[in-house]
């Protein structure tokens, strides 16, 4: 199946799609809409091998995962910058379908055709990477500068920078993405590059967060000053509570509105501070909110202990979003004596 093909074959599905579209499945078709929508963005860069047989020749064999596994073919996944292809079935799989089971470059997937060339994708095993020149930056942060947007750090261990072999790399991203994805300065975004290649970027993923336009919960507690302009009720969920966030800088200012619009007093800290320092800020605080994937292990390890040393309630966060935040120091994980461990 060559390019021109595998567009109609596109065009066909994408189309199939739009005519089964009911009330109660428009977002999924239109997350659908959006995969095909990337598939043909990137099909410049796309390499269709030519074969002997297609995915069509098996339509109409049904396959149930619930089955015995053994005897059910198993496909090798060949990550692209954006989404994969499996060569024996001439099928592309989505970004989102590849996130959606855990798998990677070189991994085996049972797939389950389900109709006009989509399948069904689940894990089959683990295997050894495919295409070893595709690299990633995770939890990239956007920055616009005029018309320009880039990416220079990642969310990674607190604000890093982005490197390339080591060296420095501020990543300048296609107008193309920018558009599709409707990319605002402040998103966070997963890159690919073919290593040394660092100008064929790609932005695989934008990672949904709540932290746009956060506003806490409003209530009827709203009132008039004496020129009678209305002010915003400050929520009393956090009233009178020392919340400390471990890690993300990025995000800090963010995590700052959000505890004092719920009545709270903000606290901060890298988790590169010395112990001592750290243990005064863990002492001080009601609850201490620990970002576990974008500050360094020891410094996780240190704060448990101290807060059960201390007596403080504290919750281990592995996403980055502003309410996830304020729900974990409302009602924290870990209280006072807890056995829990990381």
């Amino acid at each position: 199946m060559d390019k021109r093909e595998l567009l109609m074959q596109a065009k066909k599905d994408m189309q199939l799609w739009i005519d089964q579209m009911t009330l109660g499945n428009i977002e999924e078709t239109l997350e659908q809409i959006r995969h095909y929508e990337n598939f043909l963005s990137q099909m410049t860069y796309l390499q269709v091998p030519t074969m002997e047989t297609t995915a069509s020749e098996n339509e109409n064999e049904e396959v149930e995962f619930e089955s015995v596994k053994e005897e059910i073919p198993k496909y090798r996944l060949e990550r692209q910058l954006r989404g994969g292809f499996i060569k024996e079935l001439n099928a592309y799989v989505p970004e989102g379908a590849i996130r959606s089971i855990g798998a990677e470059d070189g991994d085996y997937v049972y797939a389950k055709h389900k109709g006009s060339g989509h399948f069904y994708y689940e894990l089959a095993e683990k295997g050894s990477p495919i295409n070893t020149e595709r690299k990633e930056v995770q939890f990239g942060i956007v920055e616009q500068s005029g018309d320009l947007f880039m990416v220079s750090r990642s969310l990674m261990n607190g604000g890093q920078n982005t490197k390339i072999n080591g060296v420095l790399h501020t990543f300048l991203l296609s107008r193309e993405d920018v558009l599709e994805l409707k990319l605002e300065d402040g998103d966070v975004v997963d890159l690919a590059f073919y290593e040394n290649k660092p100008s064929t970027v790609r932005v695989v993923w934008k990672h949904d967060t709540d932290e746009k336009g956060y506003q806490a919960p409003l209530k009827s507690g709203y009132y008039k000053d004496s020129n009678g302009t209305k002010e915003k009720f400050v929520d009393p969920l956090l009233e009178n509570k020392n919340v400390l966030v471990l890690g993300l800088e990025p995000r800090k200012a963010e995590y700052k509105q959000a505890i004092e619009q719920h009545g709270g007093t903000f606290d901060w800290v890298e988790g590169t501070e010395g112990e001592e320092r750290l243990e005064r800020k863990i002492a001080k605080a009601d609850v201490v909110i620990i970002l576990i994937k974008y500050i360094r292990h020891h410094a996780s390890q240190f704060t448990v202990k101290t807060c059960k040393e201390h007596q403080v309630a504290y919750s281990i966060v592995d996403t980055f979003g502003v309410q996830t935040v304020v729900d974990a120091a409302v009602t924290p994980q870990v209280q006072p004596a807890s056995e829990l461990e990381i």
